[in-house]
């Protein structure tokens, strides 16, 4: 039988994927997530009202765009540890500290990320690329509660890169043929 919507249920995807991270020397995983991967793109738009009509919206202006990524890491590695809490600071191997002095900036600690579909292997046909991303926000970790994995709830904020073109300031993601 037809769709009656048009619609062909073969476009629909779903399915784990792995999160990975690249600090200049090629794209490192960060093992394991928990409860997907997510990302928000909010336009932020100003809108136009002329006289003529009143309080009706004439026109809406595109100003930009604010694009959060989410997730939950659910290893505790220096390079989870190293990622979610990238605003503190690496004591040793085995320590990281808060309470950094103001002044870091997004350009310190910021990476590329990178979310790839683990059904699809090889190809990156379908990978979301954000070109930069900061933590912007570190969820509550369970410490001592033996009903809840300790694990890292982390939101990453996309910042633009200066070296990609218009269009494509903040990522880009693949869509299938």
């Amino acid at each position: 039988m037809a769709s009656q919507v048009g619609g062909d249920l073969t476009k629909i995807k779903s399915g784990p994927c792995k999160i990975s991270f690249d600090e200049g020397d090629g794209h490192e995983t960060v093992g394991h997530t928990m409860e997907g991967i997510r990302f928000n793109v909010q336009y932020d738009l100003r809108k136009r009202m002329v006289d003529e009509y009143g309080t009706n919206t004439a026109q809406m202006i595109h100003q930009g765009e604010n694009i959060e990524i989410s997730t939950t890491l659910a290893e505790t590695t220096l390079k989870v540890i190293s990622l979610v809490f990238a605003w503190g600071y690496q004591i040793s191997a085995t320590l990281w500290g808060w309470g950094r002095t103001p002044g870091l900036d997004g350009d310190d600690v910021g990476k590329e990320l990178l979310i790839h579909p683990l059904a699809n292997l090889a190809s990156t046909a379908e990978d979301v690329t954000f070109w930069k991303t900061v933590p912007s926000n570190a969820a509550e970790v369970q410490f001592g509660v033996i009903t809840a994995d300790r694990v890292y709830g982390i939101t990453f904020t996309a910042m633009i890169d200066e070296s990609r073109s218009n269009g494509y300031l903040l990522g880009q993601i693949g869509i299938p043929a």
